[in-house]
């Protein structure tokens, strides 16, 4: 134990409130555990003004909340140190002027409406997703001990996730899902229904697909005016577009994503290694 430990540069990620639908949101808190759990020092900070009792976090993620620990504000202003604020793609410009800026997208830039915020050359770009930046960090979003294969019994019917599709305002779903189960509820609830469809359809990119692959339910993805190309690199499973094209066919996902999985220290240690930098 280190009771007089260094004094290191924090992290202060930009966040919404916790929340199992989106998995934007998973991966900013999952981001903020995952940094102090490998021995640094990161903090949310809420994406709107925050009121005691209205920005939530996960109980079992180590996340503390800056906003309402303003002694380690007041610490670090104290001590010269600049933090590294970390924006994600629904923040634009640079509300804290901050000097360290990290801009994290977790979706394809564009995408939905998607502003893209202007960035000073001196700001890092991270992407979840090789197609998105050159810096990569992939959080591992969906959790095994929830989403996993049936041991036995029959699959029927199918199921649709539609989210930011929905969001945009006149979109409509399509006939083709029309008789479909809509992907809502807990994780848990999510997992029951992806275990016993046989067809998951998509209209946009998410983690339901890894979440698909882990139930053993195939995907196949609708072309929308918003969706029409995707990074084969984040497929898992079987997954194809609405007209037959095949995207992956890939039934051993499982040792897949524990690689994803063990990777993902390393691309932790890089971002760290880089981040620190600035």
């Amino acid at each position: 134990m280190n009771l007089f430990p260094n004094i290191k540069v924090p992290y202060y990620i930009i966040s919404p409130s916790y929340t199992h639908t989106s998995s934007g949101v998973r991966t900013l808190h999952l981001l903020c555990h995952a940094l102090n759990e490998a021995g640094e020092k990161a903090f949310l900070v809420p994406a709107k003004p925050y009121q005691p009792g209205n920005f939530t976090c996960h109980p079992h993620l180590n996340t503390p909340v800056i906003s309402i620990r303003n002694e380690y504000i007041n610490f670090y202003g104290d001590n010269g140190i600049d933090p590294i604020f970390v924006y994600p793609d629904i923040v634009d410009g640079n509300p804290f002027h901050a000097n360290k800026v990290v801009r994290m997208y977790l979706g394809e830039i564009g995408a939905y409406g998607r502003i893209v915020t202007p960035h000073e050359p001196s700001d890092q770009i991270w992407g979840a997703l090789p197609s998105i930046a050159e810096n990569v960090l992939r959080v591992p979003v969906a959790d095994p001990s929830i989403f996993y294969e049936p041991t036995g019994g029959k699959r029927g019917g199918t199921c649709f996730y539609s989210h930011k599709y929905n969001n945009i305002g006149s979109n409509k779903l399509l006939p083709l899902t029309k008789n479909s189960t809509s992907l809502v509820g807990t994780l848990e609830d999510l997992a029951s229904i992806l275990r016993s469809s046989e067809m998951c359809y998509l209209y946009e990119l998410s983690s339901v697909i890894t979440e698909a692959a882990l139930c053993g339910c195939p995907v196949t993805l609708i072309r929308t005016p918003f969706f029409n190309t995707i990074d084969k690199s984040c497929m898992m499973g079987q997954v194809c577009w609405s007209d037959g094209e095949l995207v992956k066919q890939c039934d051993d996902y499982l040792p897949e994503y524990q690689n994803f999985i063990d990777d993902f220290p390393v691309q932790l240690e890089n971002f760290i290694r880089k981040t620190q930098t600035l």
